[in-house]
């Protein structure tokens, strides 16, 4: 049974506080629990403690907005954030996240060799054959060494912040290689986060699960909108006394899926008069 913990209570966590929200950012409804353990996790890593943390929900859940949110914060505390989104048209690529790590990154001009290295590199195992799961060839060791070493120099100055969407369509190679950074990551202060649709199977399960038993990882659930949280995500269509009123169909209607609410919330919003005295599902809902 994987040995990662699941989601802890405000009252559990070790830092109460929240990040500095950035000037201007959006308001993340429904999710302060989420926020608050990725907070403390982040904490925990700037006071050097290699972290990993997994994000894990149902399609359209929210996974990636929580992700957008927190990297807005970790940027806004000072951190490094480095991120990469794995692809279903990718998963025969070898190691497809390793270059997108670094695209837009500004980087100190003495990463810059080690980066332009690696790339090559993976640029290099891309052609060979897909490697075996349950074994890290010496080309891929050297690649996985090489960008820990990266960011660990990276790390020295303030915490790494890598952020990996979609787990569910990464290729086997980027498993292994963040299954060999969340063993590594020791004392430096790099937090991984990933996020992944639990409705999809990985590309291989046994390497996923080394990923979840390591202690240093912390499964964080993204479970359906409350009423509550889906009034408040309607109000921002049709207004807080409309919302009210309607938000509890929109909850039957939807099962507190955010997209599919803010369809709703967006369809009721283009209706004459700009509300509805009912919810009827229209063209953003079909598309949602």
């Amino acid at each position: 049974m994987p040995r990662h913990s699941a989601l802890r209570s405000a009252s559990e966590l070790t830092v109460p506080a929240l990040l500095p929200a950035p000037a201007g950012a959006p308001v993340l409804v429904g999710r302060p629990e989420e926020i608050l353990a990725l907070d403390a996790l982040f904490r925990d890593c700037a006071q050097g403690q290699g972290t990993v943390a997994v994000i894990r929900g149902p399609v359209a859940s929210g996974k990636t907005t929580l992700l957008r949110a927190f990297a807005e914060r970790a940027a806004a505390a000072g951190a490094i954030f480095l991120s990469a989104v794995a692809s279903r048209a990718e998963r025969g690529l070898a190691l497809g996240i390793v270059d997108q790590l670094f695209i837009g990154s500004p980087l100190p001009a003495s990463i810059a060799p080690q980066v332009a290295e690696l790339t090559q590199s993976r640029t290099l195992i891309g052609q060979l054959a897909e490697p075996e799961p349950e074994t890290v060839s010496p080309a891929l060791a050297r690649v996985f060494d090489g960008l820990l070493k990266v960011l660990v120099e990276l790390s020295a100055d303030r915490p790494v912040v890598i952020a990996v969407d979609d787990l569910q369509y990464a290729d086997v190679a980027s498993l292994q290689c963040l299954s060999y950074l969340a063993r590594r990551a020791g004392a430096s202060p790099i937090l991984t986060v990933l996020t992944e649709c639990t409705g999809t199977l990985p590309a291989d399960r046994l390497l996923h699960a080394e990923i979840l038993r390591q202690g240093n990882c912390h499964c964080i659930p993204v479970a359906p909108l409350s009423l509550s949280s889906v009034a408040r995500l309607l109000a921002e269509h049709i207004g807080a006394d409309t919302a009210a009123r309607l938000a509890s169909a929109c909850h039957a209607m939807t099962g507190g899926n955010p997209l599919l609410v803010n369809a709703l919330g967006e369809d009721a919003g283009n209706s004459p008069g700009g509300s509805s005295a009912r919810l009827v599902p229209g063209p953003a809902f079909r598309s949602a």
